[in-house]
């Protein structure tokens, strides 16, 4: 059995997790999973606007720094890192945990023809502080 298109958008979107698709220059081009408010914010306004107007500059780089780092290598980059809802532009108003949330993200370069991109850079919440 082999799951449509529709099927595997519903499981994506069933994830426990955030799986954010990034570009190399930074465009957020898709979010899937974390649907539970009580554990993230909603993160879909973000697709299709960039991490360096969505986040504070240290922040944006250092992501940046990490999807170069994972298509240099062309591999998994895992690091660790906090963040809150009032650091990322428009999450501030939204329902979801308060304070800054520790998570384990995973950075990779899927094979996409053409284009390059890295995936999961929300990954799974590991602490709250």
């Amino acid at each position: 059995m082999y799951l449509d298109r529709n099927q595997m958008l519903v499981v994506l979107n069933a994830l426990p997790d955030p799986v954010f698709v990034l570009t190399e220059s930074g465009l957020y081009a898709g979010l899937f999973g974390h649907a539970d408010p009580n554990y993230y914010h909603d993160g879909h306004d973000l697709v299709g606007r960039s991490v360096q107007e969505m986040l504070p500059g240290r922040v944006a780089d250092w992501i940046m720094a990490h999807i170069q780092q994972a298509l240099r290598r062309n591999g998994l980059i895992k690091v660790e890192y906090p963040l809150s809802a009032s650091q990322v532009k428009g999450l501030e108003e939204q329902a979801g945990p308060d304070g800054k949330i520790w998570f384990e993200g995973h950075v990779q370069p899927p094979p996409v023809g053409g284009g390059r991109t890295c995936r999961d850079l929300g990954g799974t919440e590991r602490y709250r502080t």
